[in-house]
């Protein structure tokens, strides 16, 4: 891997973790357009943390406000991925090497997209106006599994994570504000967990696989570029703009069945 790749996949990572438009799908495709076989796990863990630190830098001092009754709903939000994680590990795997259903899982994040702006754009209810409450009493325990269930079927490589999970709780009828804030805070314990199952594989490797320049300009990248991208998608969320990355998705997902298909 070169210092441009790692800078290229680096900055893919950080955009698509938080934007509404699939970072697996867009990893994947990435790679087989610049002729990148696999990164290195060394690499994949960097890059994870790094946008695991973009979230905590973004939202500052605010987590430390995180109730423990959040804290509580996130982990129970977390418990469907974990689930769907673990039973179905290899089957997952092997998505990553279907390029049709990425393309086709990229048309459906696009529609949830469509859904989401469309939602957003409806008049609130009283309930939502009075959605002023702090996140913990907006979203319940059976919201909490509903929004984790949503991130689990984002596992499959080009649905959103963030699009599903944020499509979800304005669906519940919780505000964009702790839809946003619950969806991120959700992605805290997904992505220490995908860096400490990649960490697991790389101490039984017993190598790095890539240069320590090639993992601080990956991790830089990516810290850069998610932060960036956070405060994007909490724009377009309040401006109810999510059609963009509709039409995005649908598009890019088309010309990749196109490709695949010709």
């Amino acid at each position: 891997m070169t210092i441009w790749q790692a800078a290229l996949l680096g900055i893919i990572q950080g955009l698509t973790e938080f934007l509404p438009v699939s970072s697996s799908g867009h990893l994947v495709i990435f790679q087989q357009l610049f002729g990148i076989s696999e990164s290195a796990l060394t690499f994949d863990v960097v890059i994870h943390l790094a946008t695991l630190v973009a979230i905590f830098i973004f939202f500052g001092r605010s987590l430390f406000k995180v109730t423990r009754r959040e804290w509580f709903l996130v982990a129970l939000g977390t418990i469907p991925a974990v689930i769907v994680g673990v039973v179905f590990k290899d089957q997952i795997k092997a998505l990553f090497a279907n390029d049709k259903l990425v393309g086709l899982e990229l048309i459906l994040s696009g529609f949830i997209n469509f859904y989401t702006d469309r939602r957003l754009k409806q008049p609130q209810t009283p309930t939502e106006t009075a959605n002023a409450l702090p996140m913990g009493h907006q979203v319940t325990w059976q919201k909490s599994v509903m929004i984790g269930i949503a991130q689990a079927i984002a596992i499959v490589p080009g649905i959103s994570r963030s699009g599903s999970t944020v499509a979800a709780g304005v669906g519940l009828g919780i505000s964009r504000e702790a839809a946003f804030r619950f969806s991120f805070l959700l992605a805290i314990p997904a992505l220490l967990g995908a860096g400490v199952l990649e960490f697991i594989d790389v101490v039984q490797t017993g190598s790095l696989g890539v240069s320590v320049p090639i993992l601080a300009v990956g991790s830089l990248t990516a810290l850069v570029s998610g932060v960036l991208s956070l405060g994007l998608f909490k724009y377009v969320i309040n401006k109810a703009k999510l059609a963009w990355f509709g039409w995005y998705c649908v598009a890019l997902g088309v010309v990749v069945l196109f490709i695949q298909f010709r």
